[in-house]
C-alpha cells in the first residue's frame, strides 16, 4: 500500500537529534507502524528559525497577540503557519 496522506510531524519524533538537548525522541510506532500509511512532512521550528543544536529551551514570555518580531517563539508560529500552508 503506498501512502497518499500528507502528516505533518516533528523532525525529533522521526529520529533526527534536533531537540533542544541535541537528542531525539524517536517513537517507533509512528515511524513503523503508523509510517507505512502515510507520507511524513517532518518539521522543526527551532532549527528552521535559525537556532542551533542544542538550545536554550523556548518559553513563551507576554502576551501573544503583540510579539516583538524578532522573538523566537513567534517565529516559530510563522514557520509553522507556512509549513502546514505548504502540505
Amino acid at each position: 500500500m503506498e501512502p497518499n496522506i500528507r502528516l505533518g510531524i516533528s523532525r525529533c519524533l522521526i529520529g533526527d537529534p534536533v531537540r533542544f538537548d541535541g537528542n531525539h525522541s524517536l517513537d517507533y510506532f509512528l515511524v513503523k507502524t503508523l509510517g507505512a500509511y502515510v507520507e511524513y512532512f517532518p518539521v522543526c521550528p527551532e532549527v528552521e528559525c535559525g537556532m542551533g543544536v542544542p538550545h536554550e529551551t523556548l518559553r513563551f514570555v507576554g502576551k501573544p497577540e503583540n510579539p516583538p518580531p524578532d522573538d523566537i517563539p513567534y517565529k516559530k508560529g510563522l514557520y509553522l503557519a507556512n509549513a502546514v500552508l505548504g502540505l
